[in-house]
């Protein structure tokens, strides 16, 4: 969930960043130019973002299916 977040939050920063700074920002002298590539590797790196959510979101689903279940059985046996 980190690393999902962290290259979320890294794409935002630097996009943001290119916009403020305009034209400049796109050529090989800025830095930045540097920062955004590197930030799109880390949406990409090891599956893409969206890969990355759909794993959460069954790792979530799990949870609250066992914790339903769980809940159901106190209830059965109260």
């Amino acid at each position: 969930m980190s690393k999902l977040k962290a290259g979320d939050v890294a794409m935002w920063a630097t996009t943001t960043l290119m916009d403020l700074v305009g034209p400049h920002a796109q050529t090989t002298n800025c830095p930045l130019e540097k920062w955004f590539r590197d930030a799109k590797i880390y949406q990409i790196f090891e599956g893409t973002a969206q890969v990355q959510r759909l794993v959460i979101s069954r790792m979530q689903r799990a949870e609250y299916q066992r914790r339903l279940t769980e809940a159901a059985e106190a209830l059965a046996a109260a």
